[in-house]
């Protein structure tokens, strides 16, 4: 691929795709946050539901007991009563999920018989039958509270099951969406990386047809040169780039889909760090049920170090359990005596995040977007070749060192 108009239009298709990857995961997060508040919302109002029903309960049965006024209890119940209907119709307005509604017109349902019941106790206590009172305070009040407060605790577990079905839903989406991304980028990249420079004077050869009798003598030139003025990727055997980063990505992408053993991991791994400008790589490798987090491969550590490092909990306060948690890069920026920060990459795949991936960046590199998405591309890359193993037993150890 010479044509420059080619690669400026790759180039373009994949800055393209990475916003609009962009563009769709913020959206779908917005949405997610959106029903998660949501939710916190419903939960609120139906505790204060459950709250004034059990008001309301203490306020009935003070009707009845021995030193009380009845006639002081009469409008609390009702504020109270009153406060309990209008929190269970907001709730029934606010549900989202299919059993939610039911249920809740239940709880509406049961609150109408506990207003009729309330008033025929305040009518047996005023005929001073508090005998009946208590019967119908102690029984057929307590047994429509008890249902009311089945049915709004009900409406809650309705709500919080469809939230968490909605979210991973969503979830998988985004993975879905962010794993062809990463495929289109891998692929423009590679053919942008492969692509032949283009040699001097080839513009002569426009024009130039086959029957032309000069074609033939222009293309094997345009080859020769070609052949002559390509650099190879690397000097040396070290990762140390000849053109530029997307070309030695490009190979690395390339060279990630033959992998066989682990022994060619660890390569890929220094190769990748001398991209990245990283003092350091660490793999840690979980599962989507969300096992412990375990480091199987790393580049720049000692042997020694890494016999050190244990497992990490889905749920530890840390950079690599959050990013295994969310499925969200997370940064760490460099501090005054730290030389580097660090950036820490999900291993996202179809069914959620199978782990981690940690590089400790030099020279407050990131801070750097590039390096934020090459991250990514390796985390991506590396979430394909391990996803096999984060089914597998999770108590074996794995560490590779280099």
């Amino acid at each position: 691929m010479r044509s420059r108009p080619a690669k400026l239009t790759l180039s373009a298709l994949a800055w393209i795709a990475l916003g609009a990857a962009a563009f769709f995961t913020v959206t779908v997060q917005q949405q997610i946050d959106h029903r998660r508040i949501a939710l916190r919302a419903f939960e609120a109002t139906a505790r204060d539901a459950a709250d004034a029903l059990d008001d309301v309960q203490a306020g009935q049965q003070a009707y009845v007991a021995i030193g009380q006024d009845a006639s002081e209890w009469v409008a609390k119940v009702a504020t109270y009563l009153q406060t309990a209907t209008t929190s269970v119709d907001t709730l029934r307005s606010a549900a989202q999920s299919v059993t939610a509604g039911p249920v809740l017109l239940d709880a509406s349902t049961s609150l109408t018989q506990l207003a009729t019941i309330d008033r025929a106790v305040n009518r047996h206590i005023a005929s001073g039958d508090y005998h009946a009172a208590a019967d119908a305070v102690f029984s057929e009040a307590t047994d429509a509270i008890s249902s009311a407060v089945s049915n709004v605790e009900a409406a809650i577990e309705a709500e919080q099951q469809a939230a968490d079905g909605s979210e991973t839903a969503q979830r998988r989406t985004q993975v879905y969406a962010l794993g062809g991304v990463a495929g289109l980028v891998a692929i423009i990249l590679t053919l942008l990386g492969f692509a032949p420079s283009a040699a001097p004077g080839a513009d002569e050869t426009e024009g130039v047809t086959p029957e032309s009798g000069a074609f033939t003598a222009l293309a094997h030139e345009a080859v020769f040169d070609r052949t002559a003025i390509a650099p190879p990727l690397f000097e040396t055997g070290h990762a140390r780039l000849a053109d530029d980063s997307l070309n030695t990505l490009a190979a690395l992408c390339t060279e990630f889909g033959r992998v066989r053993d682990a022994g060619q991991l660890k390569g890929l791994l220094e190769r990748a760090a001398a991209v990245m400008n990283a003092r350091g790589l660490i793999v840690w490798l979980g599962s989507t049920a969300g096992a412990d987090l375990r480091p199987v491969l790393a580049h720049g550590y000692a042997d020694a170090t890494l016999a050190r490092i244990r497992t990490v909990p889905r749920s530890a306060d840390n950079a690599a359990a959050t990013a295994y948690r969310t499925g969200n890069v997370q940064i760490e920026k460099s501090r005054p005596g730290v030389a580097q920060g660090t950036v820490v990459a999900p291993l996202l795949v179809a069914d959620g995040c199978i782990g981690a991936l940690t590089a400790e960046i030099l020279d407050r590199g990131e801070e750097s977007a590039t390096t934020r998405a090459l991250a990514q591309i390796l985390a991506a890359q590396l979430a394909g070749v391990l996803a096999a193993a984060a089914d597998a037993d999770t108590g074996a150890d794995a560490h590779v060192a280099s």
